[in-house]
């Protein structure tokens, strides 16, 4: 019979509290990994168990005549209960224990054998199990793990071992989510906003001076604006946090709905700048320490791409992994690879382009299709009528194969448009994201053109998944105006490859780039503002009847308005 091993993030029960995930993973690899999110339509489902992806997960191991005999957890509750808050009622071991047993039963695998690891060494080893690398040094940074902030690794065919740790509540992870909330965006969710925004700002003396109170050139210690903030758990009390922040540098906390105005960018830009400064030195120094050359990357800090971009062009390394799962729930991922490791012998596992998730047939589309009644068309060539539509200037919703594992939209469940011109973004964002216009959209490129397209690309870095921001050429930026941050020309590409789960789409683009002279499509993920990316048939055809978007291509169907 069939082993399989169960990756879990669970989100709950003091095992983290957000973004819960599985991974099923098998002798030949990963048979799947999911966000609980995707099936419950909770956006990062804080503070739920995954109880809906592990279902499924043993419903594929039943289906495969396999069962689960592992449950692997990248969160040790021996760690968690030396945070230096309250002590617990109960001791480590007891905790353990407790926590075994109700994982068991919430899974309803009451033989399988649970395992817990290290936080930060879950996510290491998410992403150096997926780089292909044999060596390296991993970091990983985030809000905190257990106890940490930020942790160095050797990992070889050996194992991983650590060799460095920040411990909380020296915190960047924490600081940039503290800066995105006093910016008035919502922390531990919208990042992302401060992050494209910091382009658009520029210095400001007096606020540099502060900056440098806590940031140097040694290193960085930020627990005078992050310890005042933690209630227990570790829990970021945002209101007190925008109010020392306010008293710290001087402006006051932006609202939601207030306009942004010259010392919001200003700050950005420094969160930012000093952000990519502060990691920049931490990695050099092990760099140097270890002699390593190739670098992984992991944690929450690194779904920062327009960092990742920085530090790909200015650590002194040969090639570089960033886990595209960065954030927790990778740790699904790694837990699971760890777990494995410990009865195998070392090898690396095939992401297939994160598209990871459940797919559906043909069957499945055409009863989500009548039930709204819509009129379709089977195409022979969904390539190449996807790519026409596209020629003539339309706006489409993509859905294809499995979905992809994380926040990126990867060609799987996809809102595709023409890269240019610059309007196309504009009207994306109002009339179907409904987001802030000055937000930049990413791209799906033709492997052929990337080194003459991005700037600094090798292509044995292979960026496939939206998680580095490149410079873009000076003789290509007018050419796509819808896909370049407008303020400092970069994008974020994903390079596609004729291989895969991303070979459909290698097809659309090489057709449109015969029609057109693009190798490029826009890339957004297919969902509203403040959704999940859509996961079924179902929802995909609501999105496309409820929206204002050209065409629906959903496995070998078109609908049209």
């Amino acid at each position: 019979m069939k082993e399989f091993i169960l990756g879990l993030n669970p989100g709950s029960y003091g095992l983290n509290y957000h973004d819960p995930s599985v991974c099923l993973l098998g002798e030949n690899g990963i048979v799947l990994a999911i966000e609980e999110e995707r099936l419950n339509g909770i956006r990062h489902s804080c503070g739920m168990f995954p109880e809906k992806s592990v279902e499924m997960c043993r419903k594929y191991a039943d289906q495969m005549g396999g069962v689960i005999k592992s449950i692997a957890i990248g969160h040790q509750p021996q760690l968690w209960s030396k945070r230096s808050l309250p002590e617990k009622s109960v001791s480590s071991i007891d905790m353990r224990m407790i926590l075994s047993a109700k994982v068991k039963s919430l899974c309803s695998l009451s033989n399988a054998k649970v395992s817990f690891f290290e936080h930060h060494k879950a996510h290491a080893a998410s992403a150096f199990y997926c780089s292909n690398f044999s060596e390296a040094l991993c970091i990983v940074m985030d809000g905190a793990g257990e106890t940490a902030s930020a942790s160095a690794w050797i990992a070889n065919s050996k194992g991983l071992q650590k060799i460095d740790e920040i411990a909380m509540p020296n915190s960047l992870g924490y600081f940039y989510a503290q800066a995105t909330s006093f910016l008035g965006f919502v922390p531990w969710s919208e990042e992302g906003k401060l992050m494209a925004l910091a382009p658009y700002g520029e210095i400001d003396t007096d606020l540099e001076e502060i900056f440098r109170t806590f940031f140097y050139d040694e290193g960085y210690d930020l627990s005078s604006v992050v310890q005042p903030c933690l209630s227990e758990g570790y829990l970021l009390n945002a209101e007190i946090s925008n109010s020392l922040f306010q008293d710290k540098f001087k402006f006051e906390h932006r609202n939601t709905t207030s306009e942004i105005l010259n010392i919001h960018r200003s700050f950005a830009f420094l969160v930012q700048l000093y952000t990519e400064k502060a990691v920049e030195s931490y990695i050099r120094h092990l760099l140097q320490m270890t002699n390593q050359t190739c670098l992984c990357a992991a944690g929450g800090l690194f779904m920062n791409c327009k960092m990742n971009g920085y530090l790909r062009d200015n650590l002194p390394i040969k090639k570089l992994f960033v886990q595209p799962v960065s954030g927790d729930a990778g740790t699904a991922l790694g837990a699971a690879f760890l777990q494995y490791m410990s009865n195998h012998k070392f090898r690396s596992f095939d992401l297939n382009g994160l598209s990871l998730g459940l797919s559906y047939s043909n069957e499945e589309v055409l009863y989500a299709i009548n039930q709204y009644g819509c009129h379709y068309i089977y195409s022979k060539n969904v390539a190449q009528d996807t790519a026409e539509m596209l020629a003539s200037g339309k706006i489409i919703a993509w859905f294809q194969g499995g979905a992809e594992l994380g926040c990126r939209a990867l060609c799987h469940r996809s809102i595709l448009a023409p890269p240019h011109p610059l309007e196309i973004s504009n009207l994306i964002n109002k009339r179907i994201k409904h987001r802030e216009t000055w937000r930049p959209f990413a791209c799906s490129m033709l492997v052929e053109f990337a080194d003459e397209i991005l700037l600094n690309y090798e292509k044995s870095q292979q960026p496939d998944y939206m998680i580095e921001a490149f410079g873009v050429k000076k003789e290509w930026q007018h050419k796509m105006g819808a896909v370049i941050h407008r303020s400092d020309c970069s994008t974020r590409p994903q390079i596609i490859r004729n291989q895969g789960s991303t070979k459909i789409m290698y097809n659309m683009l090489s057709h449109y780039y015969k029609l057109t002279n693009y190798p490029m499509v826009l890339n957004t993920s297919l969902n509203d503002k403040g959704q999940p990316i859509i996961q079924t048939p179902e929802q995909a055809v609501r999105f496309f009847v409820e929206h204002d978007i050209d065409a629906l291509v959903i496995e070998n169907y078109i609908l049209r308005k």
